[in-house]
C-alpha cells in the first residue's frame, strides 16, 4: 500500500500542502478507530493496486 500511496502523491498537481492535508485527514487522523482498508479507500478512492510496487521493483506483471 505504501507504493500506491506514494504514486498518489506523484499524481497530484495541486499544492503539496493540500495533498498532505488530505493524506492526514483521511488516512492518518482516524488512527485505529476505523478499519485500515476503509481508511485507505477514503484516502485513495479505491483499493490499493499492486502495479506501483511492481514499478518500484522494476518488475512487469
Amino acid at each position: 500500500m505504501d507504493a500506491d500511496a506514494v504514486a498518489w502523491f506523484e499524481e497530484q498537481e495541486g499544492p503539496v500542502a493540500e495533498a498532505g492535508a488530505h493524506f492526514r485527514r483521511t488516512l492518518l487522523a482516524p488512527g485505529g478507530s476505523v478499519d485500515p482498508m476503509e481508511t485507505y479507500r477514503r484516502f485513495r478512492g479505491r483499493d490499493p493496486q499492486l502495479q506501483p510496487l511492481l514499478d518500484r521493483l522494476g518488475l512487469e506483471l
